[in-house]
């Protein structure tokens, strides 16, 4: 039966669909419904085939009987299991509804199962395809597929509330969820930053390549966070370990210097890049001739202000004596302070484990790049460590979702993340370092917050460009937009909130507002940062949709149509990915748009003939592109950034005035104090969180659009425990941190299930590799044999063989692929660096391959362009052949289309539409065979 009635309580029940209703005309519009229709139809056929065969029928009846108790009991409301994690009194359920609740089923160990933690192969795999973020899938195709491998057979289904509920250990990935709720008690759901942070350490990957100090080198560069202002002075680290011996902050220890023995106290721990040890640095420590007055101890000693920096391996624990007191200086006082306590010696060395500090940043922005806000407005969170290095910084996964929720305000939403950070720094969070295979507390201070201008702004209760005082980092105005004004600071900032406050006019306080540039709110990020110093600039939003964008669109609008006509056709031979639309469209072309146009901008607008104001304009801002996006920025190119820097403002401040009034033009100057205090900018570009932006639209579709904040945290918290588990990640058991068995590491690395999970296949190909070999009709590849009077055959001469095949690319040093005709950087038979265009690949068999790439030479002409400041080179006749593992990289070059007046004109080309073949006739840009000079792009990223 489809339902029944139930006589004592009243109720209407379905029990194919776990369905329950007082009200008839309720649980008769459900037997309506297409969900109840299909389950009825997939019982009834059931049963058909059960009567078909005795065997049959006890074994189908079982498994499918087995399939809809499961649902009937597993199925109820989920706002139950969400109450759970958050921690919310549960103890109003009936007594049945506790008897449908099935504990957890301990984990399989080691020993029993190849497939540990998961109990078979398909439960491993069940749960794969319910956890992914990229191909997210719905419950009821993860049911329907459960039914399928169940009627054909397939032995181990787990039921599909276990693969929902899963978890390892004591890691639940409701504990990785936090909910909260704004002003109208509208909730709100978040992950846990120090849950993320947790399961880092933990993973061998990560905590292997984790920075964990800063950082100091002989070399002035600065090519990592860490070797920053902020990591160096700001930033607090707690412990470092050498061996089964632990170091913390605040301790005392002696150490040996020139043959004397010296007492010292330990302030914070640094690493030098040439030993690749951590070092403390130590307060030295003085014994007092004369003791203070009041001096409750026989000895007394001076915590100096003298610093040093030793190596944890010279140092040796210090006892503390009880008839020892520690005094200090104030600062810039010559009195004594103190006694010092006992307890601040040993603050934080009272558990005994390692601490490790995992600075973060978080990323605040709105997910409306693409859909409008009137539909669909979404704030959202999203979080990075900022320990890891950049090779690893920008990829798939090292972005981490936090928060999303479009019915409360972005700093609310951000306040769940804020108190989960003050947490952890206060209290610790325990977990494992998989590098030092030894229990820690994990500490995650707040970094950086990346952000455009606008939350930039609200973050630093700014009332944005409507303000005479437009900069949110100075008090700068456009009159002063090139120069550097008075830094803001917090304790200002809240004195003219609070002057704001007593204002009871609110025309009084909009005057205010706009003189000030100050915006009252309620603002969490105070507490745990400086806004007006810790929101560096974003590369994404100042250069690319900032000025590279004003000033694009700008000079677009005044050429006429046949100049965007030369440089369309232009444009398609430098960067033919954009196309001959990209004029016609500028301005909703994105980011990555006007990143890729500048760095070939001023070829493009010289050819389309823009003045020398434009073209200097253009120049010096590629320029600046091309230093923001360095990895590795020293004292002389941040000179040199700044240099640029103030050239482009004067260009803007005589040639475009009226570009003075946008805030980005000023924010320039912020830059250089950015890279000095957290870093080169490539180290917290927008970009990579971007791009997450798509996916996390996507999993709100998938939803039945109700609670868009819980089920998209939810989903996104069962993904990094997923992630974390089958790539081998530690997890605790029974009071032991165990990973998942081989087999399992072994299938979560395949790059099937890699790619469905979301993340980059990283295949590294060998070097010098050749590839797309010219083949006959069959498939075979062709074999060439050379002629004597080849350039060829004097390669080959030394080889027992003549015949060979060719490629048309090539791998190169830097792992990439380079095709026929394409400039790249390689080493000469001299050895030393040439340019010039790859031709093709050799492959000669001769007991063993050899490979050779032909290049047709470059010659540097040493001297630059008169306008663009590019080296010159000419094109020789002449080629080299040199073993394929000499070619470097690929190069940037442009034909000198000026200087060989390559012209415009219609020809017939075809087109690759919708998979067929167009003949279409175009304008085309045909270049002048018989010039052979081509420019070197030092624009070029």
């Amino acid at each position: 039966m489809a339902s029944n009635l139930t006589s004592d309580s009243g109720t209407w029940c379905c029990d194919i669909c776990n369905y329950t209703s007082s009200r008839r005309s309720n649980f008769e519009r459900h037997e309506k419904s297409t969900a109840h229709k299909h389950l009825l139809q997939f019982n009834e056929c059931e049963l058909q085939e059960c009567e078909q065969s005795n065997e049959i029928e006890n074994e189908e009846i079982d498994s499918c009987s087995d399939f809809y108790q499961t649902e009937k009991e597993h199925s109820a409301d989920q706002n139950t299991e969400y109450l759970k994690c958050t921690g919310i009194n549960q103890s109003n359920k009936t007594s049945s509804e506790e008897n449908n609740e099935l504990p957890n089923s301990e984990l399989p160990t080691n020993d029993t199962c190849a497939w540990y933690p998961f109990s078979s192969q398909v439960d491993f795999y069940l749960y794969v395809l319910v956890n992914s973020t990229t191909h997210p899938v719905s419950d009821a195709v993860v049911k329907f597929v459960i039914f399928m491998m169940k009627q054909c057979g397939v032995e181990g289904i787990p039921p599909f509330h276990s693969i929902k509920r899963k978890t390892f250990g004591t890691f639940d990935w409701n504990d990785f969820l936090l909910q909260g709720s704004d002003a109208d008690e509208t909730p709100m759901w978040s992950i846990h930053p120090s849950a993320i942070a947790k399961l880092a350490v933990a993973h061998p990957d990560v905590s292997k390549s984790l920075i964990r100090y800063p950082k100091i080198s002989a070399k002035e560069e600065c090519c990592h966070p860490a070797f920053a202002d902020k990591w160096m002075n700001d930033l607090e680290f707690f412990s470092a370990t050498i061996g089964d011996t632990i170091f913390y902050k605040g301790q005392l220890c002696k150490f040996v210097e020139d043959g004397n023995h010296q007492i010292g106290r330990i302030e914070t721990f640094i690493e030098n890049v040439q030993d690749q040890i951590p070092q403390a640095v130590i307060s030295t420590v003085e014994r007092l001739s004369k003791k203070p007055p009041e001096c409750p101890s026989e000895k007394a000693f001076l915590v100096t202000g003298n610093k040093k920096n030793i190596s944890i391996r010279d140092l040796r624990h210090r006892q503390l004596k009880n008839d020892e007191s520690f005094y200090q200086k104030e600062n810039s006082i010559d009195r004594l302070t103190g006694p010092i306590s006992l307890q601040d010696f040993t603050l934080h060395s009272k558990n005994e484990k390692p601490i490790v500090t995992m600075p973060v940043n978080i990323f605040l922005d709105d997910t409306s790049t693409t859909k409008s806000k009137r539909w669909l407005p979404l704030h959202c969170i999203q979080m990075q460590l900022s320990g890891i290095p950049l090779e690893e910084r920008h990829k798939e996964k090292s972005i981490h979702f936090l928060a999303a929720s479009e019915k409360v305000d972005l700093l609310k939403l951000a306040e769940l993340v804020v108190d989960d950070i003050k947490v952890s720094q206060r209290d610790g969070c325990l977990s494992y370092d998989a590098s030092q295979q030894r229990e820690c507390l994990i500490k995650c201070p707040l970094d950086v917050i990346v952000a455009d201008y606008n939350v930039l702004s609200l973050c630093c209760n700014h009332l944005g460009a409507s303000a005479e005082k437009y900069c949110p980092r100075c008090h700068a105005s456009s009159a002063s937009f090139n120069v550097l004004s008075r830094q803001r600071t917090p304790e200002e900032t809240r004195r003219t909130i609070s002057r704001l406050h007593l204002r009871s006019k609110e025309v009084d306080k909009a005057k205010l507002r706009k003189e000030t540039g100050v915006k009252e709110h309620i603002n969490c990020l105070w507490d745990v940062l400086d806004p007006h110093r810790d929101i560096p600039v974003g590369m994404l939003h100042l250069l690319p949709l900032g000025l590279t964008k004003h000033l694009i669109t700008f000079l677009v609008n005044q050429m006429d149509k046949t100049q965007l006509a030369r440089m369309s056709c232009h444009l398609e031979t430098v960067l033919p990915s954009k196309g001959p639309d990209f004029f016609r469209y500028i301005e909703s072309r994105q980011g990555k748009d006007f990143k890729s146009y500048l760095q070939v901008a001023p070829f493009n607008l010289l050819f389309g003939g823009a003045n020398a104001t434009a073209i200097r304009l253009v120049c010096c801002l590629a320029q600046i592109q091309w230093q923001f996006y360095q990895q590795k920025i020293d004292t002389k190119l941040l000179n040199e950034l700044q240099d640029n820097i103030r050239r482009y403002q004067e260009l803007i401040a005589t040639h475009k005035p009226e570009f003075a009034k946008k805030a980005k033009t000023h924010l320039l100057l912020h830059a250089i104090s950015d890279i000095e205090r957290h870093g080169p900018p490539s180290f917290y570009d927008e970009e990579s969180f971007e791009k997450n932006h798509g996916r996390i639209r996507d999993q709100i579709f998938l939803q039945n659009q109700k609670a868009r904040s819980r089920d998209t945290a939810v989903k996104y918290a069962q993904h990094i425990l997923c992630s974390h588990v089958i790539t081998g990640g530690f997890f605790k058991d029974n009071k032991t941190w165990r990973q998942a068995s081989q087999t399992i590491i072994h299938a979560g690395s395949e790059p099937v299930v890699k790619s469905f999970l979301g993340y980059h296949n990283e295949s590294v190909r060998k070097v010098g590799e050749i590839s797309k070999f010219h083949r006959h009709p069959n498939g075979h590849v062709k074999t060439f044999t050379a002629r004597s009077d080849e350039p060829l055959a004097a390669v080959l001469h030394n080889t027992c063989s003549s015949t060979y095949s060719k490629g048309c690319c090539i791998t190169s040093q830097s792992q990439d692929s380079i095709n026929s005709g394409e400039w790249v950087k390689y080493t000469n038979s001299n050895g030393e660096s040439s340019y010039g265009i790859f031709v093709e690949g050799i492959t000669v068999e001769d007991h063993g391959k050899q490979s050779i790439a032909c290049i047709q030479k470059g010659r540097n002409l040493n001297q630059n362009h008169s306008s663009l400041g590019c080296p010159l080179y000419k094109l020789e006749c002449t080629y080299d052949f040199v073993p394929s593992s000499n070619v470097t990289s690929p190069s940037a070059f442009v034909h000198d289309c000026c200087g060989g007046q390559c012209r415009v004109t219609h020809k017939v080309t075809k087109n690759r539409i919708e998979q067929q073949n167009v003949t279409k006739t175009k304008l085309t840009l045909l270049h002048n065979e018989n010039h052979n000079i081509y420019l070197f792009n030092h624009f070029h990223l």
